[in-house]
């Protein structure tokens, strides 16, 4: 779908910096995320536009086997 945009698209490499995400006595917003959407361990994000190359009925069949909170 993109081969006509290549010149245009960039790669970006999935991952996060987690030490700029240390707790530091300052946040208070993680029970209140426990009690909305559970343990974070088993929480999965997906992020992006709701169109098909994205994957999301992918993610959406591959959530049945997996005891997780998905969160759009």
């Amino acid at each position: 779908m993109l081969r006509a945009f290549a010149d245009r698209c960039r790669e970006i490499a999935l991952g996060i910096a987690a030490k700029r995400f240390d707790a530091t006595g300052a946040i208070t917003g993680g029970a209140a995320m426990r009690r909305t959407w559970g343990n974070p361990a088993r929480t999965v994000l997906f992020v992006g536009r709701l169109i098909y190359y994205k994957g999301l009925p992918v993610l959406l069949d591959a959530m049945a086997g997996v005891d997780a909170t998905l969160v759009l």
